[in-house]
């Protein structure tokens, strides 16, 4: 009896182990057939098509191999065991009008075991063991065979398990990958688009240049008096000209900029440029055209030089964008600071002002272009939604990052953070270093 326990025990890891459920199948014939001294072992299950059952048995060849026919589900030997639902017991059946006068494995049985696989009440197979000896079955070894069965039908129901969730993830990783193509050829149609959009506006800017750049000729050459003495009347008329001209010369310049860079066209000059010489220069080209600004600018600059690799040009660009946005949008006479700080990795540059604070939906897209914001409640200005798209691209060119921070009572902080490099050697061997003026 202990050995008999041992035996169904090993053979019931074996099945474990097996973790696909054709291979729990050929386990459980192989050791069906050596447990019980059967010479042939079957397992009927049903079939995906209706009105048939699987019936298979192991290959003579290999232990791990079934051969496997279909066969009737109403009618025959097997119909008829597999609609008792229940386990048999027969020894030499022949008056038994189902039994098979040919049977399929090739020998005339003289004694047969039959009992149901299953798992949670739910019949999955149909054991089957059999000989050609005239000695039937006992009774014991039919409980050991059904003890056996219960032990496969756990087994067999872990294989479809894993077997189900096996499909399921190959699924899933089938349409996540169909997915991922997908976004891959639409992002490159939207990468399409947009350069062709980047390509037409420039083409579109490139036009426009030569006409406005002679009408500003004209109209400056006009204000003037060049071309002769106007009246009041004309000179207001003239002049409102020039500044419209002005305005539609910067814009098509932000333009050219804008689609140089989207278009990978824009070339930086990288050198060493100080920080605080940076802020002072947007200064200084800023309160040129804005009278006045000078003074409402407070500086917050640590004293020791802090210089970035950067084309000095395009980041004086940013600055002066930062600057001209900040004395547009604040209250007139209100301060503007100016501040530096640096740590030993990295430099941040930010420009403050006392303006309408930004709500969170208008920071998330204040840098993308043709983001416009509504007029400003102090002085009535708008954008053309280019200047802080613009000003995101330098940035980004220079490995740098670009962010706004508000807050109620404050108003807006616009910051951008550089990697800081060492000071030229030459400016170094000087004592003190550079000074800013």
């Amino acid at each position: 009896m202990k050995l008999w326990l041992e035996r169904i025990a090993a053979a019931g890891q074996d099945l474990h182990r097996a973790y696909h459920s054709r291979r729990v199948v050929s386990a459980l014939l192989h050791w069906a057939a050596e447990l019980f001294q059967a010479e042939c072992a079957l397992w009927i299950a049903p079939d995906s098509r209706p009105g048939q059952l699987r019936l298979s048995k192991l290959h003579p060849r290999s232990r791990h191999a079934l051969q496997t026919t279909r066969v009737p589900a109403r009618r025959g030997w097997e119909a008829w065991l597999w609609a008792q639902k229940k386990a048999l017991r027969f020894d030499h059946p022949q008056p038994e009008t189902w039994w098979p006068k040919t049977p399929a494995w090739g020998f005339e049985i003289r004694t047969l075991m039959a009992v149901p696989v299953r798992h949670r009440q739910r019949r999955l197979g149909l054991l089957i063991v059999a000989n050609r000896k005239h000695g039937q079955f006992l009774a014991r070894q039919m409980k050991w065979c059904e003890a056996f069965a219960d032990q496969a039908g756990l087994a067999l129901a872990n294989a479809r398990l894993r077997e189900t969730q096996q499909k399921y993830l190959e699924m899933q990783k089938q349409q996540l990958l169909e997915t991922t193509v997908q976004l891959r050829q639409a992002n490159e149609k939207l990468r399409q688009a947009e350069l062709t959009r980047s390509e037409g506006l420039s083409m579109v800017a490139h036009e426009l240049r030569s006409p406005i750049t002679s009408l500003l000729g004209f109209a400056k050459l006009l204000r003037d008096g060049r071309l002769g003495a106007l009246a009041p009347e004309q000179l207001e008329l003239v002049s409102s000209m020039h500044r419209n001209v002005e305005a539609m010369e910067r814009l098509i310049s932000d333009l050219l900029d804008l689609t140089r860079m989207e278009l990978g066209k824009l070339t930086l000059r990288m050198g060493p440029c100080s920080g605080q010489r940076l802020l002072h220069e947007a200064a200084v080209t800023v309160g040129s055209s804005l009278p006045g600004l000078a003074s409402r600018l407070q500086f917050k600059l640590q004293e020791e030089p802090a210089y970035v690799q950067a084309d000095q040009m395009r980041l004086l660009q940013v600055l002066v964008n930062l600057l001209t946005n900040a004395a547009k949008y604040a209250p007139s006479n209100s301060p503007i600071i100016l501040e530096l700080h640096a740590d030993a990795h990295s430099v941040l540059f930010s420009v403050s002002d006392h303006g309408r604070p930004l709500a969170p939906h208008e920071q998330e897209r204040l840098f993308e272009k043709f983001v416009r914001l509504k007029s400003d409640p102090y002085t009535g200005a708008t954008s053309s939604g280019l200047g802080l798209a613009i000003c995101r691209s330098i940035v980004q060119a220079h490995g740098g990052m670009i962010w706004v921070e508000s807050a109620a009572g404050q108003g807006n902080r616009f910051c951008f953070r550089l990697e800081r490099v060492p000071a030229p050697a030459a400016l170094a061997a000087v004592p003190g270093g550079a000074k800013t003026p």
